[in-house]
């Protein structure tokens, strides 16, 4: 096939040229070039963790202090560093309105229980220090945790009350009803995710 005037790709990572959409998406695969994206978020996460280390004060770590003649003094600082392949908060897959209804689990707990089912390891929620740690793309702590799983619940809102005015109407009525309940009355946010699960998700 020839090759086209007007595709140009220049990859910034490994510095890959190229004139060909089918070569450009074989190359964002390779092996070369995923080993180089992990390498730049290693050194990323390196800078990060420098940054860290300068900002903890004495009382957050580990202090050993040893007076002898010289007056030696070792400090050991531990820093607390969720797993990076954990999951994102946003590919959690919650159960439908009509799910959530048959189970007679409120949307809160449904999620919850979709959480809990996760592996500790990768779960995209956890606290440490009395600190929420909320992963999307990257994790992020205490405000910026709350306000990205806030963004989470108002968007699985949404969805639910759109799967509501979609609904059959014809339904039975109870579960109608309960689908209606579920879907507008129930809160969905920060708190009702986390309550009476706040020390499930705890890392030490």
């Amino acid at each position: 096939m020839p090759q086209s005037k007007t595709y140009y790709r220049k990859c910034e990572m490994c510095g890959y040229e190229c004139r060909d959409s089918g070569n450009w998406s074989r190359h964002n695969k390779s092996k070369k070039h995923l080993q180089r994206i992990q390498e730049l978020e290693d050194k990323n996460r390196m800078l990060e963790l420098e940054n860290e280390l300068l900002k903890l004060k004495l009382q957050n770590a580990g202090t050993t202090i040893n007076n002898i003649d010289n007056s030696n003094t070792n400090i050991q600082i531990n820093v607390f560093t969720p797993n990076p392949n954990a999951n994102n908060l946003n590919d959690i897959i919650i159960p439908t309105l009509k799910e959530m209804a048959e189970r007679e689990d409120i949307p809160s707990v449904a999620i919850q229980k979709v959480i809990m089912a996760m592996e500790e390891g990768v779960r995209p929620i956890l606290y440490h220090k009395n600190s929420l740690y909320v992963k999307q793309d990257e994790w992020k702590q205490d405000q910026e945790a709350e306000k990205e799983l806030n963004k989470f619940c108002n968007n699985k809102y949404a969805l639910l009350n759109e799967e509501f005015l979609n609904m059959d109407m014809n339904l039975d009525s109870v579960f109608y009803d309960r689908c209606m309940e579920y879907a507008m009355m129930y809160p969905l946010d920060k708190d009702t995710i986390t309550h009476k699960l706040k020390t499930k998700l705890i890392q030490q």
